[in-house]
């Protein structure tokens, strides 16, 4: 798909913190595959994935479409309908930094703000 604008810089904490969410996202999506199906999700499972958005909610606040990530329910356990919904938004945020900020398709091609200068 052809790019409509130019990629932008990053800091390299920002680059730190995209592996970092994109890492604790792939775990959760292992945990996915090896959950019962239809079994709601609790405890400590539940936590982490509050807060795997809640951090990606901060981390893509100033992206565009960032403040549209899904907000999960405070408390009790979440169905599985909610978790998958969510992982596949987390998904979605993480592919729309990596176009926006990535000079190709490739991995290795972040634009950095040390070399846009």
């Amino acid at each position: 798909m052809p790019r409509l604008h130019s990629p932008t810089p990053i800091s390299r904490r920002q680059l730190r913190e995209h592996d970092r969410l994109a890492d604790v996202l792939e775990d959760m999506r292992f945990a996915q595959k090896l959950r019962q199906p239809g079994r709601a999700v609790g405890g400590m499972e539940a936590v982490l994935l509050r807060r795997l958005m809640a951090d990606l909610a901060r981390f893509m606040s100033r992206e565009p479409g960032g403040r549209a990530l899904l907000r999960l329910p405070a408390g009790g356990p979440l169905d599985p309908e909610t978790v998958a919904a969510a992982l596949l938004d987390a998904e979605i945020a993480l592919t729309a930094f990596k176009r926006a900020h990535q000079d190709s398709e490739e991995d290795c091609c972040w634009v950095m703000l040390e070399d846009a200068f």
